[in-house]
């Protein structure tokens, strides 16, 4: 699999452009067209991580800064269990008890 630069740069060549026009096209593109309408099918899975399905209002960093960290501590693991995945963190504190159905199938500590 080439690196993050390489793909870039080799796709600027096919393109006939330059690293840095081909990332300003992509980001006005990203800005500016509207996104799809949501279509009800759940979302795909990339390179095995698999995204929630919509809920309804964006989570925004700041909405998830004034949670307090404990919330957020019953909260991911929750989503992980509900969505039948494993939630990947750090943090060797995590309330797993606190969450119905939780295993240790469902946390992974790095």
């Amino acid at each position: 699999m080439p690196r993050r630069g390489e793909a870039d740069r080799e796709r600027a060549r096919r393109e006939k452009k330059t690293v840095g026009e081909m990332i300003s096209e992509l980001a006005r593109r990203a800005l500016t067209t509207p996104p799809e309408p949501l279509s009800g099918k759940e979302p795909k899975a990339v390179h095995g991580l698999g995204p929630c399905a919509p809920r309804g209002g964006i989570v925004t960093n700041e909405l998830i800064d004034k949670l307090p960290r404990q919330l957020t501590d019953i909260y991911l693991p929750a989503l992980a269990v509900e969505n039948e995945a494993w939630f990947v963190t750090f943090d060797t504190g995590v309330p797993l008890g606190a969450v119905r159905k939780a295993t240790m199938h469902n946390l992974t500590v790095l």
